[in-house]
């Protein structure tokens, strides 16, 4: 019987959709909090999305930021780009009910800025910026994309643009998968093209940014693009975690030594596990993962390469050691009767080539790196795939 224990927590995380759960997740009754007060009701924070990029530019389209009263969640790109967003985004939030009535308010705002002099940065482009005011009764949409995320489903959040010259109480949101729907923004037949228009999108191998269409948004909710699975919870793991959480990503973090964990400071972007069979966990890794293997035990180590080895799933399977030591596993793992396609799957040592250093805080930097430069590298797309915008 394989225990095992799982730790995560939401705190320190810089994920909008995890921040904005968070907020609204003191009490589960979603049916009950539809009814609460008027007062309950005030808005809360202001999503900022880059919804458009010409020339050069800080972020890409589809980065997104929470703005909060007193609180941001991720960032645009920073500078006074930044600044001035947030003041913007700020300046919604406190429009009080004596200068407005809620459904005088406008839902949403959009904001071309030029990053010239106005602003003194050099980049020379122009962003898009779309701010949407939430509310704790627009939140109807928010577990069914917490739900879809967490089990790894692309979907697409379609969302009715309500500018300032139509304002309304709150907006109506579609989520589509490429087999289901949730919720509706119009009668069935409209909603037919709108799902069909999203499902096009979601036929794409590749992560595309958010398009407006017709007065909508099509705001891709992609599942964290690295899933990275690490075994071994020593001085490097531990580094190697570090490093890697700061990214966007979602990372599963497995040894069989519980007082490894004691330690750890909680991090939205890890889940920790001990198990008393790691190898076991293997079985739970999605395809794709990128997985690590730096345990403090060869043998868990070669039994681990073996598993991960024959699934031939994985897009990255990296091993921490030598030269000497990857040759060593590949002999005992030809005898152990692995093909030559599998065995040329394990990458060992691990890192970039032109870091060097063995510290654990260097191994964790040149490794981070390969496995970013390895994603990009897959995941890169053309320039025929940047965002759609309607002229106005």
């Amino acid at each position: 019987m394989n225990s095992k224990a799982n730790y995560s927590s939401t705190s320190g995380t810089d994920d909008w959709l995890l921040v904005l759960a968070e907020i609204f997740s003191q009490d589960h009754n979603w049916e009950n909090r539809q009814n609460q007060s008027a007062q309950q009701n005030k808005d809360t924070s202001i999503i900022v999305t880059v919804t458009g990029t010409r020339g050069s530019t800080p972020r890409e389209s589809g980065t997104k930021m929470l703005v909060m009263s007193e609180r941001c969640v991720g960032t645009i790109g920073g500078g006074h780009l930044e600044q001035k967003v947030i003041e913007m985004a700020r300046l919604m939030l406190t429009t009080t009910d004596t200068d407005t009535t809620d459904t005088e308010k406008p839902i949403h705002q959009f904001h071309r800025i030029p990053l010239g002099a106005s602003l003194g940065q050099c980049c020379g482009g122009h962003v898009e910026i779309l701010l949407e005011r939430i509310q704790h009764r627009d939140l109807h949409w928010l577990e069914d994309a917490i739900r879809l995320r967490n089990g790894g489903i692309r979907s697409i959040m379609v969302t009715p643009l309500i500018t300032t010259d139509a304002p309304a109480a709150s907006t109506k949101r579609l989520l589509v998968t490429q087999d289901q729907h949730f919720g509706s923004i119009n009668d069935p037949a409209q909603d037919e093209g709108i799902i069909a228009r999203a499902r096009s999108m979601l036929a794409s191998s590749q992560t595309l940014p958010p398009q407006r269409h017709d007065n909508y948004l099509f705001d891709p909710l992609i599942p964290a693009p690295m899933q990275i699975v690490i075994f071994g919870a020593g001085h490097v793991g531990q580094a190697v975690c570090n490093v890697l959480q700061s990214s966007p990503c979602r990372i599963r973090w497995i040894d069989s030594r519980v007082e490894m964990f004691a330690e750890i400071p909680p991090s939205a972007a890890t889940t920790c596990v001990v198990a008393d069979d790691p190898v076991s966990e293997v079985d739970q890794i999605p395809a794709n993962s990128y997985v690590l293997i730096m345990t403090h035990s060869h043998q868990l180590d070669l039994a681990l390469c073996e598993k991960v080895l024959k699934r031939g799933d994985m897009s990255f399977c990296g091993l921490i050691g030598s030269a000497t030591k990857k040759q060593r596993f590949l002999r005992r793992l030809t005898a152990r009767g692995l093909q030559v396609d599998e065995l040329a799957q394990l990458i060992c040592p691990i890192g970039i080539d032109s870091i060097r250093g063995k510290h654990p805080g260097q191994i964790a930097i040149a490794t981070a790196a390969q496995i970013i430069q390895h994603f990009e590298k897959k995941n890169t797309r053309s320039c025929d795939n940047l965002l759609e915008v309607n002229p106005h």
